[in-house]
């Protein structure tokens, strides 16, 4: 794949940065993870993301139609979470360690700047009056699915039952992101296949992530696969980390960095390059 996409224009990538517009079949390539093709061949192969920020952008006009909508006040209060929801037994995995990093991030900021919905807080009602318009970065850390037929059905998984176990509605559907009205920098759906959907002729792919775009969000961090919940939590809290800590850091800087944190581990890029960014990344 690195040979045939990435090696005709080796030579002429030379800014720090790469915008991907990509159709059909490329948008499901998780180019942070494609070796650099140069070198001998004796050389163990570097990642993409090792030397570039990747984002991902459905047109270089729709990038400047986001930037020039942004709205001129940041939001007032710095992350909402949704984690590790309270699902009805043999549903849907644990995801333990996704409620383990929430409380981690929790701690980057102020108390009273942070929204955090764990077990059966988070569930679709305590969302809809959680006020994310209100919200700089939201954070999904829950399971997800793709209705390949009916698109607008793919949804985020909330938590399916309330404190006394009865069951509840645990969906946050496609149609629903689509109404929001957000102003967040950025919306990370640490969920699986999250950048995944209907690839419609013009339209591009009818994703979770292309919902949060439409919603006001100016960039989204998703994923092309199924993804584990700890090593996605490892790689998320490195991101907030960044973002959230002293450095302050553009959403896909902080990707990068943590993408790259976890390469220089020895962690596969089956772990981390399944996470893109998509949209404006300043």
């Amino acid at each position: 794949m690195s040979e045939a996409i990435i090696a005709p224009i080796a030579e002429r990538l030379r800014a720090k940065r790469i915008f991907l517009v990509t159709d059909d079949v490329l948008q499901e390539v998780a180019f942070p993870g494609l070796p650099w093709p140069a070198g001998p061949r004796t050389m163990a192969p570097t990642p993409l993301v090792e030397r570039f920020e990747i984002t991902s952008i459905p047109s270089a006009s729709a990038l400047a139609a986001m930037r020039a909508l942004r709205r001129p006040q940041a939001a007032p209060k710095e992350i909402a979470i949704f984690a590790d929801p309270k699902l009805q037994p043999g549903k849907w995995g644990s995801l333990k360690a996704s409620g383990d990093e929430a409380n981690r991030i929790a701690t980057l900021v102020p108390g009273e700047k942070v929204s955090k919905f764990l077990d059966v807080d988070a569930n679709v009602t305590a969302l809809e009056n959680s006020h994310l318009e209100n919200f700089r970065h939201i954070l999904f850390a829950t399971h997800a699915f793709v209705d390949e037929k009916h698109p607008d059905l793919s949804g985020i998984v909330l938590s399916d039952v309330d404190g006394s176990g009865n069951p509840r509605n645990g969906i946050l559907p496609l149609l629903d992101i689509y109404g929001m009205s957000l102003r967040a920098d950025m919306v990370v759906l640490s969920t699986c296949v999250s950048a995944e959907g209907r690839n419609v002729p013009g339209e591009g792919l009818l994703a979770l992530s292309r919902g949060f775009l439409y919603a006001g969000a100016r960039a989204v961090i998703a994923t092309l696969w199924e993804v584990r919940s700890a090593p996605s939590a490892t790689l998320i809290g490195e991101v907030y980390l960044r973002v959230l800590g002293p450095q302050k850091a553009h959403g896909a800087t902080a990707l990068r960095d943590a993408q790259l944190a976890l390469w220089r581990q020895g962690r596969s890029p089956r772990r981390w390059a399944a996470f893109i960014m998509i949209g404006d990344p300043d």
